[in-house]
């Protein structure tokens, strides 16, 4: 059994994916209603976007803390590939957009060229994110109360499983599975930690 100080870091990294996943849904929601109202969509979305950074934030403190406290290889990886698929995805996300706004009207295909690879890189990182967390659930679940740690491994089972599919986002089928395994894995998560 973990400490009862590591267990309570774990139940408030529980409740900061908990309520990013309800700014999720509202996200999505939002994205699907928003051309109906374009100027209350955006600024829904800037707040949905702040407090999700917010959160992330608040989960990044919460894991770094259990980090330091636990000696576990798999948690180690977990709390390293999350920042750098973090910092990837942000720098990614730039040069993606960048080029795709500069590059657009003159060749599609060179934009695609280059946005295809960052898009593969940091896919793969967050599967390795999600595998290691799987990992550590899956090794330490009697660690945990009730079935915590069973749930916990389940639900990053799920987000693992809707990376690989969100890498295959430009077909129709595997996205909604995505989407769908994504939502299970984040409810999950957040509603079994957040119980500890």
């Amino acid at each position: 059994m973990l400490s009862q100080e590591v267990l309570k870091d774990f139940s408030k990294f529980g409740k900061s994916i908990f309520l990013s996943f309800f700014i999720f849904i509202i996200n999505f929601i939002v994205f699907f209603v928003g051309f109906l109202l374009p100027i209350e969509l955006l600024i829904i979305t800037s707040i949905c976007i702040l407090a999700e950074f917010l959160l992330i934030l608040y989960a990044f403190v919460k894991i770094s803390r259990i980090n330091k406290k636990i000696v576990d290889e798999n948690f180690n990886s977990f709390y390293t590939c999350l920042i750098l698929s973090f910092i990837i995805g942000l720098i990614g996300s730039v040069i993606a957009n960048s080029i795709s706004y500069l590059l657009y009207p003159i060749n599609l295909f060179l934009s695609l060229t280059i946005s295809i690879p960052i898009v593969i890189i940091y896919s793969s990182m967050i599967y390795k994110t999600w595998a290691n967390l799987e990992n550590f659930f899956t090794k330490n679940k009697n660690a945990f109360p009730d079935h915590i740690g069973w749930n916990a491994a389940d639900a990053s089972g799920n987000l693992k499983q809707a990376t690989i599919l969100f890498i295959f986002s430009f077909l129709i089928i595997p996205i909604i599975i995505g989407i769908v395994l994504s939502i299970r894995g984040y409810y999950l998560l957040g509603s079994s930690l957040k119980k500890i």
